[in-house]
């Protein structure tokens, strides 16, 4: 086996474990976000409670996504020359 195989092999085998963390990770966030909306404790309307919980994670998710895409087109203007 040459270095280029084993690289190959190496770099699917670092894929595939990425991708198994990858998605508990989405499912653990998933699972977390549709409990948390619920509340543990008695409040006067968990419809309220549940709104301003949702508004909270969307709101973070959005700002989340903001920031990944700015880092990105600044990453990408710094790699030109010039």
């Amino acid at each position: 086996m040459n270095t280029t195989a084993v690289s190959r092999y190496t770099a699917m085998r670092l894929k595939q474990w990425l991708r198994v963390a990858s998605a508990s990770g989405f499912a653990v966030t998933l699972l977390y976000s549709v409990l948390s909306v619920f509340p543990i404790i008695e409040v006067p309307s968990w419809q309220t409670f549940a709104l301003k919980i949702t508004t909270v994670i969307v709101l973070a998710n959005l700002i989340g996504v903001g920031i990944y895409f700015g880092g990105r087109s600044r990453a990408r203007h710094s790699m030109r020359p010039g």
